[in-house]
């Protein structure tokens, strides 16, 4: 049986710099050993964070569907991909909505503990980014990849960034198309998952 990997694109450009860094990604994966989903967290229905999410409910209203049917995938799998543009030195908010909303599953309540603790300790993410800006603004950048890090290990999971793309300008027109040396370097990472 194959394994299943997730992975998650933050952009709303469906055939943008994003997408090809994942397409290229995908296409070093041993198709014999795993079976790939993508899913654009644009289209589905995420609502924001909120209180009424940290409670047990009967019912899950129709808002709450796409985080329900996204959570129960990543449930479901050990291998996360995620893929990010960078703006305006921070992820884009619907990356950000799915962090937050995460936390439920993300970090659970331990009666031996008396407190939340991390869950996702059998997860592992493989992290994509996308910079309009040149490598030389790297230092405020950072920040953004700092937050994307950081709350997966907050949540107890493992991360490794597998490529990050300068020179992507706003996203709206593809650029990476011709990068040879990077598409050679993820599919070449991708042959070792």
């Amino acid at each position: 049986m194959k394994e299943k990997i997730l992975c998650l694109l933050s952009s709303p450009n469906k055939t943008g710099n994003s997408a090809t860094l994942v397409d290229w990604f995908i296409l070093g994966l041993d198709k014999d050993k795993y079976e790939v989903e993508k899913i654009y967290l644009y289209d589905l229905n995420l609502d924001y964070l909120n209180n009424n999410y940290y409670q047990f409910r009967d019912e899950v209203k129709e808002q709450d569907l796409g985080a329900q049917e996204l959570f129960s995938k990543i449930k479901s799998v050990k291998r996360i991909v995620i893929v990010t543009p960078v703006w305006n030195f921070s992820l884009p908010a619907i990356l950000k909505n799915f962090l937050d909303r995460s936390s439920v599953i993300a970090k659970v309540w331990s009666k031996e503990k008396n407190r939340q603790v991390p869950n996702w300790h059998d997860k592992k993410f493989y992290l994509f980014f996308t910079y309009g800006a040149p490598k030389i603004s790297i230092p405020v950048n950072i920040l953004a990849k700092l937050q994307l890090i950081f709350t997966l290990k907050y949540y107890g999971a493992k991360q490794k960034t597998i490529a990050t793309a300068y020179n992507c300008r706003s996203g709206s027109k593809n650029v990476l198309i011709g990068r040879e040396k990077l598409k050679r370097k993820i599919i070449r990472k991708a042959k070792k998952l």
